[in-house]
């Protein structure tokens, strides 16, 4: 199965993919949907594949957290979550 970051033209740095994970995760709190989940699961994904991520634990962390992260947008989109909006923020947004 191809990773997400086969998709990619470049790859974020390390530094920057981490930070940008930590402020979604933060917005989550204050604004919890399905777009900002999809967002966060394709940003663990390219941890957990980054070829500069030669830490175990965050490698690892990476991997749990798309499980759950995952796990929750399931549970999101069985309440009705803006579903419709994953697919055109896809479409729109390079992960960066």
């Amino acid at each position: 199965m191809p990773s997400v970051t086969d998709s990619l033209e470049e790859l974020p740095d390390l530094d920057v993919l981490l930070a940008t994970l930590l402020y979604l995760m933060s917005r989550h709190t204050h604004s919890p949907n399905s777009v900002l989940s999809q967002s966060i699961i394709t940003h663990l994904e390219i941890l957990k594949d980054h070829p500069d991520c030669s830490s175990p634990a965050l490698s690892k962390a990476g991997k749990r957290l798309t499980k759950h992260w995952n796990s929750a947008l399931q549970a999101q989109r069985l309440v009705g979550g803006p579903t419709d909006q994953v697919a055109k923020l896809n479409a729109l947004w390079k992960v960066h």
